[in-house]
């Protein structure tokens, strides 16, 4: 009995066709699950850099706005003599 067994599998393999797409199909699952993971953390990280640089601008703007309130009136110069 053992012995038809390996005979068996050793023409016919150890697993059936469908086995072998659903493993194909699971590795190629898994495969595009590490890329998209990795997609991801690479946009994760581009966010949080944008946002750093919104953040600095934000406060660069705001500063800005006060010194521009606060300036007074600007006042035009004579022209230059030639």
């Amino acid at each position: 009995m053992l012995g038809d067994w390996d005979a068996h599998t050793a023409v016919h393999g150890t697993v059936t066709p469908g086995e072998a797409r659903r493993d194909t199909a699971i590795h190629d699952l898994n495969r595009q699950l590490v890329q998209a993971k990795r997609e991801i953390t690479d946009l994760h990280q581009q966010l949080a850099a944008a946002a750093t640089v919104i953040a600095a601008l934000h406060h660069d703007n705001q500063l800005l706005r006060a010194e521009h309130t606060t300036a007074g009136t600007v006042t035009a110069l004579p022209p230059r003599p030639r």
